[in-house]
């Protein structure tokens, strides 16, 4: 029947697993090693989307604030604790600054969609904060991680640069200011490029799916634009505050070089 959503069935699910299968052949046919990996990460999918998903139709059919409000808790100190394990170095303390910088920028854009964009009855509506709120902490999540890696190979590349600016009596901020700037255009492309190409090379996930389940097209796209633009917001807030963090903290470890 026309506007019928269209259910994937169990088995439906399983004939996904050739395509799959497909690319397992293909990495042993290359000699790629990948294949292990390819299955591992499959078997994961398959059993963390399970889990979450009736996981989500338990909080949903609830609607009870304190359980919404730990499922939050625990997406964005998953979210921190794997920007903080992305840092490569290692960095100390980077999963306190991951978590300080994207709580407040998670927090700033989900009040707005709540309050000012979307207004759901009760504002609380688990169906609403949790798969918008897991998208926002995922794309800021990425931001920070990329934010606090490009800043740190930057000043560690151009050391002497940085060093001889600072001789010359630029202050700190001033000295590091060019690879601020190239650690936020690195934190920033992947949104950027997203905002250029959508809708023209890509249909994103909101969008097609609510037009798979039956939704107008228009009303679709008018959600996609809210979700382009709060992602963009959030990834800017949160990349923004982590570089200030870690900017902050390269000015006092510095201190003792300039000093001797």
């Amino acid at each position: 029947m026309h506007g019928a959503v269209a259910e994937i069935t169990w088995g439906g699910l399983a004939w996904t697993a050739l395509l799959v299968l497909s690319a397992i052949v293909l990495s042993r046919a290359q000699g790629l090693g990948l294949e292990q990996r390819l299955l591992i990460g499959c078997i994961r999918t398959v059993v963390q989307l399970v889990a979450i998903g009736y996981v989500l139709s338990w909080i949903i059919r609830g609607q009870q604030p304190a359980w919404i409000a730990a499922a939050v808790t625990v997406q964005l100190a998953l979210a921190a604790w794997t920007a903080g394990s992305l840092q490569s170095p290692p960095l100390r303390g980077a999963r306190a600054i991951a978590l300080a910088s994207l709580a407040p920028a998670y927090l700033a854009v989900i009040a707005v969609l709540l309050l000012l964009v979307i207004r759901p009855q009760p504002w609380w509506d688990a169906r609403i904060i949790l798969p918008l709120g897991g998208m926002l902490m995922g794309n800021a999540m990425t931001g920070v991680a990329l934010v606090l890696n490009r800043f740190r190979a930057e000043a560690d590349a151009r050391r002497e640069v940085i060093i001889a600016r600072l001789a010359l009596g630029a202050t700190w901020r001033q000295a590091v200011a060019a690879e601020r700037r190239s650690a936020a255009q690195a934190a920033m492309l992947p949104t950027v490029s997203a905002l250029f190409t959508v809708g023209l090379v890509s249909l994103p996930g909101m969008m097609t799916g609510q037009i798979i389940a039956g939704a107008d097209p228009v009303g679709a796209v008018r959600y996609q634009i809210v979700v382009m633009f709060m992602l963009a917001a959030v990834v800017g807030l949160a990349s923004t505050i982590a570089l200030e963090f870690v900017t902050r903290r390269g000015r006092f470890e510095a201190a003792p070089r300039r000093a001797g």
